[in-house]
């Protein structure tokens, strides 16, 4: 072969580079538990037909397990109706990672501490990274989040690479008292029977590392407002951080877990990040979902002490400010991405994948232009119905979607973007607006009910529409007509009968504004006279004065007397003021109660007492006798000149007597007694007026 020859020598291409390892860490009730191989938690096939299996996973009072408990997997679905991690896992299948070789998963027994949890964590990494360089990629959601921090504030964050935060409560979330008070079903929709829960709930530390944190007031005040002092310590506010720690423990929660948390999280709160790893922590927010913010008691109709909830901004368990909490340079706000099932969010995955792709999101990418304005792109609008009785509210949309109580013990939330939360007889649906949604009640007890429809934001309550006393029976049938755009035209139609045909139809006993729809603030009852444990004389007339106080008008107040109603007064402005006149002769010698019941527009209640005794004496029998003249008493005017003639011989009679003294007066009243029964059978004095003379002259001659 002739001429010269060019020859070109390529090398072998490079192997791509080597990626970290990637280590999904799920939240609370992600884990499979088992007892003696019999998975527990979570036993779709059992769980919603008798959940006390359930009670294998209690905790002594110390946090830890009565019985031996083993971890599985994590919980990637159940029965297709719980998802979180199918997606997630799938598309970094696609995306090349090999469970087992760089992609792992870290189940663990999400009851117990997280600081066990991030030890256990750190040898997970040891085993898989074993070389000082090594580094790892940590996905974790929710609680999982306080995990990985965890792990670094104890082990450092030499071997993390990048931490993905989906949806962490970083600052806490206000569910978790409602689970400890009221139970929750932990996001599953339903599927589990939150009374379940509840008796789960009680000694689990971790649940107690989600309770808000200081952080948390520094953000939204308070997410405790105890109104109705159900803790009966005399304090009616929104609760601070120190006094929210008081509550929990006089609510007979567990004070040494409450504190062990509280150490936690001023532990957390000691760490921050390098900046080399805050450049590497992005933190997914899902919000534009209505979601607890604070519990709110109150006294209710009859000083019931009735439940509220207020929603703000949120993925339906996490607040966004809790989620938003992190030092991360990269935070991205996902509209709609709902906190149980948010690692299988179609953004949320997106973003995932990016980011462990080059630790870029470029968010002027069409695909990321619905989160491409970050915070702003959250809020909602939404309908809040709630119950506060013995009924259940259902909604059903125009597909048939239901979110309500369910036939199993459970409630479902088909309607998309739809929440429905149960603190104790207390029920809170909440409806996203341009569902046209129909609402219905079904009665499950005797009595009467409160129904309020409340227009919401993410800045509040923007307006609401409240029904008082509404009747009850465990066969009512109700339906609510509204238009969420106008609330003050609800009506409630009832069927009391069961029978299909609503036979009343009730419009709203209230109508508020903005301030009025998040007054939960009692009346102020000020009672000037009688003055507390106040005595007068049987023939006087007491004066009942005072004032109710309320801003939210008009305000009402019932006067009562020994538990029977004398007066009712409305006042469409405030003070209320309280006037009553009692004649004390109308009433028996002995001690007598004087209440003041009142309640403002907004359904709140107030309530004052105060006794006072009525006594007999030598004066009060004379001014008696006098009294009778004027109210009916004598039938013939003779009648009263007799009594009259023989009482005015009693006086005076002060001091202590001498026995001739004494032995005189006693003839005189036992004549005054003789003479009354005589004109009373003579058909000269009533029979009113020989039994409350006679009563006063005894009582008189007792204490001689």
């Amino acid at each position: 072969m002739d001429g010269p020859f060019t020859f070109t020598l390529t090398a072998p291409p490079s192997p791509p580079p080597a990626r970290d390892p990637v280590i999904l860490v799920p939240g609370i009730i992600g884990s499979e538990l088992f007892h003696n191989g019999e998975e527990i938690w979570m036993n779709i096939n059992k769980i919603g037909l008798d959940d006390h299996f359930l009670d294998i996973l209690t905790l002594n009072a110390l946090g830890d397990s009565f019985a031996p408990i083993q971890v599985g997997d994590i919980i990637r679905e159940k029965a297709e109706i719980f998802e979180i991690w199918t997606d997630l896992i799938s598309d970094l299948h696609d995306a090349g990672y090999v469970e087992g070789q760089d992609l792992f998963v870290f189940p663990y027994d999400w009851r117990l501490d997280n600081r066990l949890h991030a030890d256990a964590l750190s040898n997970f990494i040891n085993q898989i990274q074993p070389e000082p360089s090594g580094k790892v990629d940590i996905i974790a959601h929710s609680m999982g989040g306080l995990v990985a921090k965890a792990y670094a504030r104890q082990h450092g964050e030499g071997k993390i690479d990048q931490v993905i935060f989906l949806g962490t409560p970083h600052a806490g979330a206000p569910k978790a008292l409602k689970a400890l008070l009221y139970g929750d079903d932990f996001g599953t929709g339903g599927v589990v029977n939150q009374e379940s829960i509840k008796r789960i709930a009680g000694n689990m530390r971790t649940l107690y590392q989600l309770l808000p944190t200081p952080k948390y007031f520094d953000a939204y005040t308070s997410y405790m407002v105890d109104l109705g002092d159900i803790d009966h310590n005399g304090v009616r506010r929104a609760l601070n951080f120190d006094q929210t720690q008081t509550f929990i423990g006089n609510m007979g929660l567990n004070t040494y877990l409450r504190d062990i948390a509280n150490a936690f999280h001023t532990d957390l709160a000691a760490w921050s990040p390098s900046q080399a790893l805050q450049e590497r922590m992005h933190a997914v927010v899902g919000c534009a979902e209505p979601t607890i913010g604070r519990i709110v008691t109150f006294r209710g109709f009859e000083e019931d002490e009735d439940i509220n909830v207020q929603m703000i901004d949120g993925d339906e368990t996490v607040p966004l400010k809790s989620a938003d909490e992190v030092e991360s340079n990269a935070k991205y706000y996902i509209k709609g991405a709902r906190h149980g099932r948010m690692p299988n969010h179609a953004m949320a995955r997106e973003l995932v994948l990016d980011m462990l792709n080059d630790n870029q999101v470029d968010l002027f990418e069409n695909r990321y232009q619905s989160i491409r304005d970050g915070m702003s792109n959250c809020g909602y609008t939404a309908t809040l119905h709630s119950i506060h009785s013995p009924v259940d509210l259902h909604a059903y949309d125009n597909s048939g979607n239901h979110t309500g109580p369910n036939e199993h013990g459970g409630f479902d939330e088909e309607i998309p973007g739809s929440s429905y939360d149960v603190l104790g007889d207390n029920k809170f649906l909440t409806l996203p607006k341009g569902l046209n949604a129909t609402v219905i009640m079904n009665g499950t007890g005797e009595g009467t009910f409160r129904y309020d429809l409340t227009d919401i934001t993410e800045q509040g309550e923007l307006g609401s529409a409240r029904f008082f006393e509404l009747p009850v029976t465990p066969q009512t049938k109700g339906e609510v007509v509204f238009d969420e755009n106008n609330i003050a035209g609800a009506v409630v139609k009832l069927d009391q009968e069961g029978d299909g045909q609503f036979e009343q139809t009730f419009t709203p006993s209230s109508i508020l504004d903005p301030a009025g729809a998040g007054d939960f603030i009692s009346p102020v009852i000020d009672l000037t006279t009688p003055a507390p444990d106040a005595v007068y004389e049987h023939h006087q007339v007491l004066a009942l004065e005072g004032s109710v106080i309320d801003d939210t008008t008009p305000l009402t107040a019932v006067i009562g007397l020994n538990g029977n109603t004398l007066d009712e007064s409305t006042s469409f402005v405030s003070p209320l003021s309280l006037s009553h006149s009692l004649l004390l002769p109308t009433l028996s010698l002995g001690t007598h109660s004087l209440s003041v019941n009142a309640h403002d527009a907004a359904g709140n209640y107030a309530a004052e007492s105060s006794s006072f005794t009525v006594i007999a004496t030598q004066a009060s029998v004379l001014g008696l006798i006098d009294w009778g003249r004027d109210h009916g008493w004598y039938r013939n005017p003779a009648a009263y000149k007799l009594i009259k003639n023989l009482a005015d011989k009693l006086l005076p009679l002060t001091g202590k007597l001498p026995p001739s003294a004494k032995r005189a007066k006693l003839a005189i009243i036992d004549a005054l007694i003789t003479l009354l029964d005589k004109l009373q059978k003579q058909g000269m004095l009533t029979t009113e007026a020989r039994d409350v003379l006679k009563g006063d002259l005894r009582y008189v001659r007792e204490r001689l």
